[in-house]
């Protein structure tokens, strides 16, 4: 599964082949055409990051309504952006215990797949910030799937 969802990941962060339109070629205007490709690459880039951070933070979301503590660390950044990071109060334990550990299996998966991206992306901050919060959010899930009594 993690490496169905690795390959998966792999290939979303892939851009398509650049191409030059006819036009440059002919009338010389490639330079001009570079500054549009980066442009829209930066732009998929940026976009791509910030799916990423939200689907991330449905998470983050999940857990909290599952009665998951989130790490400290999560818990400020989900403050500083006005997000909830109170923990529900538990519900039935044998559901609750079956959700934390999907969310946690889950949220691991995902911290793969943005850990990949970010070494493809070492430049770019956001990546590695995203790649550092999932893995203390898929430490944290795993911890409370291992410790919870059904």
């Amino acid at each position: 599964m993690i490496i169905a969802t690795a390959a998966l990941g792999v290939g979303c962060a892939k851009s398509a082949p650049k191409t030059m339109a006819p036009h440059d070629v002919a009338g010389g205007a490639a330079g001009a055409a570079a500054a549009p490709d980066e442009s829209a690459e930066a732009e998929a880039q940026r976009d791509q990051i910030a799916e990423i951070e939200a689907e991330l933070e449905r998470y983050e979301a999940s857990m909290l309504e599952a009665g998951v503590e989130l790490p400290e660390p999560v818990q400020a950044l989900r403050r500083d952006a006005g997000q909830s990071a109170t923990p529900a109060t538990a519900g039935d334990p044998a559901q609750r215990c079956q959700r934390i550990c999907d969310l946690s299996a889950n949220m691991c998966t995902l911290r793969d797949r943005i850990c990949e991206l970010a070494d493809e992306h070492a430049d770019d901050p956001r990546y590695t910030a995203a790649c550092e919060r999932a893995g203390l959010d898929c430490d944290r899930a795993t911890e409370a799937c291992e410790g919870c009594d059904a």
